[in-house]
């Protein structure tokens, strides 16, 4: 995609600018490297688009966002009576919605001209119920860093969550509870747990939990990416996701992976997959532990990426 794309303006339309979760990262990302495109873009929230409806903006693509499906419906349906081009990103596993939220997405997907999805599990559903104009596509999209910073020689292993936040089974989707749980009984390692927002601090302190002297909580807005510089083992225990931005960011930089096989994964040497069962999640952080394993470099991984990211781009015009 590049300067003599089809499309000469895009609106960013973002569910919130609060907070540094995956989806906000994602979209900075972007801005800036079609900006670099010399491709025209703004971004906007949901809410400034609903307070401003009477100004006029000159985009040829409405780009939605979509992490909450029923402020995201009321959006699209606006757009769609002020007859713009639209197409939409799911940034979450749709399995993971049931009833009127489920009900939302579907009617998203028939308003939007385009669907793209992030997992097998979305894409499946997708074709089951035959929504109009959909394709799979990871959007991660690298980041600039400084490759100069060497990986870490000790057990330090790091995980991150945007919030304390509950499946539709009731099931924590970050995993972190479980995670302390298990480092407790591990000797000689170190868990770092990046939660930005405060929420699982907040948690902390409002139940009187003690943390166990090898888990380090950073319950304040910092870069994950300085976490992960500090860490050689990555963990995404969770219940349900949507492209895993951290999992992406963990394997550009050559970190050894543990992920829960709730959906797709990126296909990596330096990735292991587990069931998302303490049993796996203790057998994998001890494999690790007592055989010493090293993260190799995964040139075909960092070629996929760029080329997925290349498709993306064309999938925008």
């Amino acid at each position: 995609m590049g300067t003599n794309s089809s499309i000469k303006n895009i609106l960013i339309l973002h569910p919130s600018f609060k907070g540094i979760g995956g989806v906000s990262v994602f979209v900075n990302r972007l801005y800036k490297l079609l900006i670099d495109k010399q491709i025209k873009t703004k971004v906007i929230s949901f809410a400034f688009y609903l307070k401003n409806l009477n100004l006029k903006f000159k985009d040829s693509l409405s780009l939605v966002q979509i992490s909450n499906p029923l402020y995201a419906l009321l959006v699209i349906v606006l757009l769609f009576v002020s007859r713009k081009k639209i197409y939409s990103i799911y940034h979450f596993d749709i399995l993971r919605y049931r009833n009127f939220k489920l009900f939302s997405i579907k009617l998203c997907c028939r308003l939007s001209n385009k669907n793209i999805f992030i997992n097998d599990n979305s894409y499946n559903w997708a074709k089951k119920n035959k929504v109009n104009a959909f394709v799979k596509h990871s959007i991660f999209i690298p980041p600039i860093y400084n490759s100069n910073r060497t990986n870490n020689k000790e057990n330090i292993f790091c995980t991150n969550a945007y919030a304390l936040t509950y499946d539709k089974d009731g099931k924590e989707i970050y995993g972190v509870l479980t995670l302390i749980d298990v480092f407790k009984d591990i000797k000689n390692t170190k868990l770092i747990i990046s939660d930005s927002n405060n929420s699982y601090g907040n948690y902390f302190v409002e139940n009187n939990i003690k943390l166990p002297k090898n888990v380090i909580l950073k319950s304040y807005e910092h870069d994950f990416m300085d976490t992960l510089y500090e860490s050689n083992v990555f963990i995404r225990f969770t219940s349900t996701d949507g492209d895993s931005l951290s999992i992406n960011e963990a394997l550009c930089l050559n970190k050894l992976v543990i992920a829960s096989d709730v959906v797709s994964r990126p296909e990596s040497d330096n990735l292991i997959l587990i069931k998302h069962n303490t049993v796996e999640l203790k057998e994998a952080i001890e494999k690790i532990i007592s055989k010493n394993i090293i993260c190799s470099t995964d040139n075909e991984f960092k070629n996929r990426i760029n080329n997925n990211l290349n498709n993306f781009l064309c999938e925008l015009s």
